[in-house]
């Protein structure tokens, strides 16, 4: 069966060898493809100069603005505690505002004087509802 099998490979050309001389140039293993490199050069480099979508042009103009405010800015430092300093003014401000705010609501909020005809109504509409619950606890039994 061997011997069958390799006069069949042979005589239908099936053979890597006999595939290889019949293709001309094929690549059997990696290290063939490396001694193409080595003969022929090393795969090319591409001109990647300019971005290639909005990702790459947004990475580019970060790290140009970051190096530009870095290197250029000479008063970067001052800028950035005159900038806090403010925000802390601002917020002292606020909260000063604030809490005067409450002292002059508080101060000038008067609580209306009760009458007695409030307190009455306010008796009669406890009773009402003491009514009210003891029919319903009768109700469930």
């Amino acid at each position: 069966m061997v011997k069958m099998y390799d006069s069949l490979m042979k005589s239908g050309r099936f053979t890597a060898l006999q595939n290889k001389a019949a293709e001309g140039e094929v690549l059997d293993s990696i290290s063939e493809f490396v001694m193409m490199c080595e003969k022929e050069g090393f795969i090319p480099r591409f001109y990647t100069e300019t971005p290639n979508d909005k990702v790459d042009e947004t990475l580019v103009d970060i790290n140009h603005y970051t190096r530009t405010l870095v290197m250029e800015e000479l008063n970067l430092g001052n800028l950035i505690e005159n900038a806090v300093k403010q925000m802390v003014t601002e917020e002292n401000k606020e909260e000063d505002e604030d809490v005067e705010d409450e002292e002059i609501t508080f101060d000038s909020y008067e609580t209306p004087a009760l009458e007695q005809e409030d307190y009455e109504d306010f008796n009669d509409f406890l009773d009402q509802e003491e009514q009210e619950d003891k029919a319903y606890f009768t109700k469930l039994g």
